[in-house]
């Protein structure tokens, strides 16, 4: 495959995994509001915030094991470059919206990112990551160079 196919795909894993965490918890939490669950981000009650990070954090390892799956190959570049991403906006949201929740919830959204992000790439190299190309065939054995034994009489 082409350098710039890699890009690409690298690209689109880095965008599948962005949209994997922001969209379900914008619609969680747009769900959560409009059944009166959850009331909004600047009256969040401690409980209300820490159910908000459980199920942001669900949400945020899902993406890093979606851009992980999703890599032509090295699967951990797009889970970095996603998860520097989730800092970013984890601190841009913390240093801009002074009256968005408690403050320790804007801070754990930015912190979380990096280790959240991590883990989900890590899942996705151990179960069904990056389909990286089989070497077998090129690597040899200790035992499959031996020659075959002679017939015996």
């Amino acid at each position: 495959m082409s350098f710039w196919m890699n890009a690409l795909r690298r690209l689109a894993a880095v965008i599948a995994g962005l949209l994997t965490v922001v969209v379900p918890a914008v619609v969680t939490d747009e769900i959560l509001h409009a059944t009166g669950l959850m009331a909004r981000a600047n009256v969040l009650s401690t409980n209300e915030a820490l159910a908000a990070l459980g199920y942001r954090s669900v949400f945020t390892v899902l993406g890093g094991w979606v851009a992980g799956s999703l890599a032509p190959c090295h699967p951990m570049r797009p889970v970095w470059v996603l998860a520097l991403i989730g800092l970013i906006a984890g601190l841009a949201g913390a240093l801009g919206t002074p009256d968005y929740g408690p403050d320790w919830y804007k801070w754990s959204l930015a912190i979380e990112a990096i280790p959240l992000v991590w883990l989900g790439g890590r899942l996705a190299m151990r179960y069904g990551g990056c389909a990286l190309p089989d070497r077998s065939a090129s690597t040899v054995s200790p035992t499959s160079k031996l020659p075959s034994p002679p017939p015996m009489s």
